[in-house]
């Protein structure tokens, strides 16, 4: 069984109109990141995105017109959301496929348009670079330049690249968030690189919008006293607050703003 047939057959439909408006329109199409992961892990998650070799705004456009729903552009990286309304997938980001250049260490990049082998390279870790094809002729076939279904199957995290903890080092939380959710093992050379990353301070790189982002999404996981502790454990947990320690009363803590969050 090919991982696009554990879809609920509603979900392959959406996505088989989305791979031929895409054919006929000349660009091709895939899903992309955490979508292609968990569906080969057989973890429900219809947050779905789709990746454009071609202009991802437009196409956004032309979706809307032929499935109905509403878009919303955001011109810095070329990206948009549609808004389906009811269906399978209620909304979608629509992507054009990317390289980017960090000016400086914690920058946002600059991007420019680029192909999916060029766009899956700027993810974080492997088993998030993975797409899936949704373009008639190859739809369902996993697209895998980096070896992401190799660690997926080994249960390892492993970076793109040296830089991509100084590049962005949002993604020291979010390799915690995922060693943690799926019990994987931080691969010796990624680990290197991440107490590095601490050790230098990159945290303090980044602004307090983006951590706090982060940190959202750590207490919106299921189980996210495992994160925390295990922030604790690499030295993370002192850049939410330099005098954080991890105890039951922490945890009560972040739990309690878990709740008034609503996550």
């Amino acid at each position: 069984m090919k991982p696009v047939d554990r879809l609920p057959e509603n979900v392959r439909r959406l996505l088989r109109r989305i791979g031929r408006i895409g054919e006929d329109a000349g660009v091709r199409t895939y899903a992309v990141g955490g979508f292609v992961r968990d569906l080969i892990l057989g973890v429900p998650n219809l947050d779905l995105d789709v990746t454009v070799e071609g202009d991802g705004r437009r196409f956004a456009e032309v979706l809307a017109r032929k499935m109905g729903g509403d878009v919303i552009s955001y011109d810095r990286f070329g990206t948009a959301t549609l808004s389906l309304g009811e269906g399978p997938i209620e909304r979608m980001d629509v992507v054009t496929a990317r390289r980017e250049r960090y000016p400086h260490p914690g920058a946002l990049p600059e991007v420019e348009p680029a192909t999916i082998r060029e766009d899956l390279f700027r993810r974080d870790f492997t088993i998030n670079a993975m797409a899936m094809a949704l373009n008639p002729n190859r739809f369902g076939q996993i697209v895998d330049f980096y070896g992401g279904l190799r660690d997926l199957r080994g249960k390892i995290i492993r970076v793109m690249h040296d830089m991509s903890f100084i590049d962005d080092p949002t993604r020291l939380f979010r390799c915690v968030r995922f060693e943690a959710r799926y019990d994987f093992t931080v691969e010796p050379h990624t680990s290197s690189l991440f107490r590095r990353a601490i050790d230098e301070g990159m945290p303090l790189r980044v602004s307090r919008q983006r951590i706090w982002h982060e940190m959202k999404l750590i207490l919106a996981e299921d189980l996210p006293e495992k994160p925390i502790r295990r922030m604790s454990e690499v030295g993370l947990l002192r850049f939410i607050s330099p005098d954080l320690e991890v105890s039951d009363e922490t945890i009560r803590l972040f739990g309690g703003i878990r709740g008034a969050l609503d996550l």
